[in-house]
């Protein structure tokens, strides 16, 4: 998922936080982290390429997620998202675990989260 930042524009930060948490929401993924790196080309973004057994490759982007999210997902990692969870449950040999989506690079998280109806329902 790439979200571009020049489309926000116009929002307010509360209006764009409320987005960014909207999107995650209803999205969803599943499949085997191949690679992982840091874009140092686009501000230097978090980025996971996961592999689906039918779809094919999927480049996630975790700019707006606390850097421990990157940090713990390693290369042979499975990570599935269900639609309307804020969740990822990542599996690997010794590991299963379900890590809550924090959304801690955005600013102004502090003042916004208690206020959004995905967060304070889930």
């Amino acid at each position: 998922m790439t979200i571009g930042l020049n489309s926000c524009d116009n929002l307010t930060q509360k209006e764009f936080f409320d987005k960014i948490v909207y999107d995650e929401y209803h999205s969803n993924y599943e499949g085997i982290v191949t690679n992982k790196y840091i874009d140092k080309h686009n501000h230097a973004r978090p980025i996971i390429i996961i592999r689906h057994q039918i779809f094919g490759d999927k480049e996630m982007d975790f700019f707006f997620q606390s850097s421990k999210l990157f940090d713990i997902i390693n290369i042979g990692d499975t990570i599935t998202k269900e639609n309307k969870s804020l969740s990822i449950n990542l599996k690997r040999k010794n590991l299963d675990t379900i890590i809550k989506l924090d959304f801690d690079n955005i600013k102004g998280k502090e003042k916004y989260y208690s206020e959004n109806k995905y967060l304070t329902g889930n």
